[in-house]
């Protein structure tokens, strides 16, 4: 048994590689789902009223952006670690009028009303004890969370995002509300899970080949980087952001001492496994795990695998000229779904 008493099960090494194979296997057709549901999820964004189906989208759109977890009441009650559907009115501030960050943040774009003024910023300790501070710099989802809070008063200790009924009673979204809107816009069930699953996989993907493709001159200057984001992150209190490769990534210490001993992305075996455990550290930062979880449980193995047996690039520069397109996707996410489905088992 483990510390909360609960049976622990021994099984077989080939088990748990086919199962570990199975829980990625649909990941590429989620993917390929998600052009479309980005577009439902601002389609209810734009509606007027604060409905379940609109605090579902502006969660699901919280999730897909920042890969925050949606959150567990007995996990939040049992260990004050939150996920977005836990969140509470303490764990929000705002930043408005002159101090909002507004330039090109529209969200909706058939939207004709002026930007609001308005930044959010989330504060919180995650699962495994994470802290997680998060600047939502879109106005107009900044300000659909403030909307979600007013709902049922002023209380800071009350669920952050909120919705009205058809009555007019007021309720606080569940993380079953979320895989229901999920169940309902997908043709395929999923849950908020897959979207940590996809981002940590396509990101691994695009940040390997993104790190075999800098140029000497990008490779010299992130330690550079690194120390400056450090450096400003002791100051406002947000985790040090670099911007490199026309990037913004986190957790990016490992790289820059590689790309100071001039070990990125390396040539023996061992260099290119340290190149990979950085760029796979850069990814857990984004999710909030430690390397071992991200590894184990979120990123799709084969990107690894054909990473060490240095097939990646090549397969990567191909996917990157594949059919599969979408107005909502980031060219990394669409490379990633045409290797998946060209290479996958």
């Amino acid at each position: 048994k483990d510390s909360n008493g609960r049976l622990q099960y021994r099984y077989h090494p080939k088990w748990i590689d086919y199962k570990s194979k199975l829980k990625y296997a649909n990941i590429d057709e989620f993917a390929a789902e998600l052009d479309s549901l980005r577009d439902l999820v601002k389609e209810d964004l734009a509606k007027k009223e604060m409905s379940k189906n609109k605090v579902a989208a502006l969660v699901v759109w919280l999730i897909d952006r920042y890969h925050i977890r949606v959150g567990s009441d007995q996990y939040a009650q049992e260990n004050e670690s939150y996920g977005l559907t836990t969140l509470k009115e303490s764990h929000i501030s705002y930043k408005k009028g002159e101090k909002a960050i507004v330039e090109g943040m529209r969200v909706l774009k058939d939207s004709n009303k002026p930007l609001p003024k308005i930044n959010a910023m989330m504060k919180f300790t995650g699962k495994s004890g994470k802290d997680w501070k998060i600047y939502v710099r879109h106005p107009e989802i900044s300000k659909l969370i403030e909307d979600s809070a007013k709902i049922g008063g002023k209380d800071k200790e009350q669920d952050l995002f909120r919705y009205v009924d058809e009555n007019g009673n007021d309720f606080d979204i569940k993380a079953e509300h979320i895989n229901e809107y999920l169940n309902q816009k997908m043709e395929n069930k999923y849950t908020a899970k897959d979207f940590r699953t996809w981002a940590a996989s396509w990101k691994t993907g695009a940040r390997l080949a993104m790190v075999s493709e800098a140029s000497e001159k990008e490779i010299s200057e992130l330690p550079e980087l690194h120390q400056e984001a450090v450096e400003k992150s002791e100051k406002d209190g947000f985790p040090p952001y670099v911007e490199w490769c026309g990037r913004y990534l986190k957790g990016t210490e490992g790289l820059a001492k590689l790309a100071e001993s001039g070990n990125l992305p390396g040539e023996t075996d061992k260099e290119r496994m340290a190149t990979m455990l950085a760029v796979i550290d850069t990814v857990a930062a984004d999710l909030g795990n430690t390397r071992a979880v991200c590894r184990s449980s979120y990123i799709r193995p084969m990107f690894m695998e054909d990473w060490e047996e240095r097939v990646f690039l090549d397969r990567w520069k191909e996917a990157k000229k594949g059919q599969i397109r979408g107005e909502n996707m980031w060219p990394d996410e669409t490379a990633a779904i045409n290797y998946m489905k060209k290479w996958e088992d």
